[in-house]
């Protein structure tokens, strides 16, 4: 019995851990999608190449500013 409540409570602990992101898992999830915006950018041929790098790099600089703010 003893056993089975504390492989419940290990469990429960996982999924908590799991369950709440952290700043670097933040980080990384907006880095992906910022490459996928810019991947559907390139591939609808929106705007021209150095517009589509600029947007792309403010989406960087933005999930960088998100990631270094001391209000995270």
């Amino acid at each position: 019995m003893f056993l089975s409540v504390l492989a419940l409570l290990a469990s429960s602990t996982i999924l908590h851990a799991q369950a709440t992101p952290t700043p670097s898992d933040e980080f990384d999830a907006c880095i992906e999608n910022a490459v996928v915006r810019a991947d559907e950018r390139a591939t609808n041929h929106e705007g021209s190449t150095l517009g589509r790098f600029i947007k792309f790099s403010m989406d960087v600089a933005h999930c960088t500013a998100d990631y270094l703010s001391p209000f995270n």
